[in-house]
């Protein structure tokens, strides 16, 4: 005889597991946005981590993928500085909002600083 649970405990023991996992994350995560947001950014490690992640991105990935970006500074370019100037959680939240700007309709050129 095999130990296979019925189907309907199937789906409350994934819920059960899927929120075990999110409170973990929770948990761990919960320390680093606290630092960030009372520390300054320039003291920060995540910070320097983040930007270490960027300046990568923009050496090895960003020129195999051309002059795509719309606004100036680019993304990347914009992210950085946001994380520089505002912390790892507000310039990252500043980068993926404009991130999700850049559609066909958003003129190429448009001048945003951080």
């Amino acid at each position: 005889m095999s130990s296979v649970p019925a189907p309907e405990h199937r789906s409350s023991d994934a819920r059960r597991d899927r929120r075990a996992v999110l409170l973990a994350l929770a948990i761990l995560f919960a320390p680093v946005v606290l630092h960030d947001l009372v520390s300054p950014p320039a003291d920060d490690w995540s910070v320097r981590i983040a930007l270490k992640a960027i300046r990568g991105y923009q050496r090895w990935v960003s020129p195999n993928l051309g002059e795509i970006c719309r606004f100036e500074p680019s993304c990347s370019r914009y992210t950085a500085a946001s994380i520089e100037k505002h912390g790892l959680v507000v310039g990252c939240a500043k980068g993926a909002w404009r991130i999700v700007r850049c559609n066909p309709f958003t003129k190429r050129g448009t001048v945003d600083p951080p």
